[in-house]
């Protein structure tokens, strides 16, 4: 399961840094979220990857601040993933 959002800021006029607060809980290993600044491409290197092995062991939600140079890229695409055959918090291999 894929899911993408595209989070634009109001004008870019006067933004210089573009500033969220991710809380976050992911369960099952082949859960993955990754944050980029404009669209994700391999090439782009301004993108952050959020993995189950981050969540403290007592399964509580983690929180992770993330910060990009607004520039030209006019969103930050938000990119959450998930292997098909995974129940949350039950891998099958």
């Amino acid at each position: 399961m894929d899911c993408i959002w595209k989070i634009y800021p109001p004008s870019l006029e006067n933004i210089f840094r573009i500033v969220m607060k991710v809380n976050y809980k992911l369960q099952a290993e082949s859960e993955f979220i990754e944050i980029s600044n404009g669209e994700n491409l391999e090439r782009n290197n301004e993108k952050l990857r959020l993995e189950s092995d981050a969540i403290l062991d007592d399964g509580d939600t983690a929180e992770r601040f993330v910060e990009f140079d607004a520039n030209d890229n006019p969103y930050v695409q938000i990119w959450y993933h998930r292997q098909g055959d995974d129940e949350a918090g039950n891998s099958n291999f």
